[in-house]
């Protein structure tokens, strides 16, 4: 019997380290810097991916461009609703539907 037992645990080692070699999937966490440089330590990743967001995301304001909103329809202009025309059109709905 322990015999049996003893082949029973070899098959279930054999089993799971099959299983953790084709799961292991290798990782390799590399960025560039602004000067194209590589960057291989973690937090300074994740201090190049904060820098290029804030680039990214401020290119707006340096560049202080205006928009012009342009409306385009059969109407020439719409009037704003009144408070009491949007309550009033919310008393009318029906229960059971969302706003």
């Amino acid at each position: 019997m322990e015999g049996a037992n003893k082949g029973h645990e070899t098959r279930k080692f054999y089993t799971i380290a099959c299983g953790m070699k084709t799961n292991f999937q290798p990782r390799t966490s590399i960025c560039t810097d602004g000067d194209n440089s590589l960057i291989g330590n973690d937090r300074m990743i994740m201090e190049r991916w904060k820098q290029y967001f804030y680039e990214t995301r401020n290119i707006e304001d340096d560049m202080e461009i205006r928009e012009e909103v342009i409306h385009q329809g059969p109407e020439k202009q719409i009037e704003t609703p009144t408070k009491d025309e949007v309550w009033e059109i919310i008393r009318t709905l029906n229960n059971s539907l969302s706003p």
